[in-house]
């Protein structure tokens, strides 16, 4: 068993096996376990951010986190639906309401 390393609350069953934490949410991607400052795992944010939050607010991401997720996937949605690792530029990207 693995401990949640955002709400301590949660036993995951084995180390990366990208379970969700039913207590907070965060998906074990092993990556971010390993180094709890990096924000290119799974999860949109790092260890030590959604822990922040978590601590904060009661959620990992708060709703800025998810508009700035949103924002990031949208600019890499070609408009075929393929992905692209640059962003699109700033014409192609659907507007939110």
């Amino acid at each position: 068993m693995i401990k949640c390393p955002v709400c301590e609350q949660f036993d995951f069953e084995s180390d990366s096996n990208f379970q969700t934490c039913d207590v907070c949410g965060w998906e074990n991607d092993g990556l971010q376990y390993d180094d709890h400052d990096d924000a290119d795992g799974a999860n949109w944010l790092s260890v030590n951010q959604a822990r922040d939050n978590y601590q904060k607010y009661g959620v990992i991401m708060t709703d800025g986190d998810k508009q700035r997720k949103a924002a990031f996937f949208a600019a890499r949605v070609a408009p075929d639906g393929s992905w692209t690792e640059t962003p699109n530029p700033p014409h192609a990207v659907p507007k939110t309401a």
